[in-house]
């Protein structure tokens, strides 16, 4: 029996990621993913670990990455069941990463280091055709 769904995880590598060779020479690279995520009953935090599984490109860009680095990870979830030799029932959640983001390459700053100028933003024509301007509390009525 097994279920598969879809998730979009964003934490830090927990260790550097680890490169897995394969018999057919497919990139295969695994590692540890820390999330913070909301504690139930209370304002504090509480760390989960995922383990990540990385084929192909994704694991190739896995492995440009160290330890501590934030990354957003798009994975396949799915439960695993098998039963072992002694016949006790084993599952396991498999986490298959299918994309993944470097945060760092997604700086708010549009990629700029802090001693460039700024750039002025580039606003499509069509969004300005289409956009509504901010309203006015006080003149626009509900």
């Amino acid at each position: 029996m097994s279920g598969y769904n879809a998730a979009s995880l964003y934490g830090r590598l927990g260790k550097p990621p680890k490169r897995i060779d394969t018999k057919t020479g497919t990139p295969m690279a695994v590692a540890s993913l820390a999330v913070t995520l909301p504690a139930s009953q209370s304002d504090e935090t509480v760390t989960q670990w995922f383990n990540l599984i990385c084929v192909g490109k994704v694991a190739e860009q896995l492995l440009r990455h160290d330890q501590g680095e934030l990354v957003s990870v798009m994975v396949n979830l799915s439960m695993n069941q098998w039963q072992q030799a002694e016949g006790e029932t084993v599952e396991q959640l498999s986490i298959t990463a299918n994309s993944l983001m470097s945060v760092r390459t997604s700086r708010p700053a549009g990629g700029r280091k802090s001693n460039d100028t700024p750039r002025k933003p580039v606003v499509s024509s069509r969004y300005k055709e289409y956009h509504r301007p901010e309203l006015d509390f006080d003149r626009d009525p509900f």
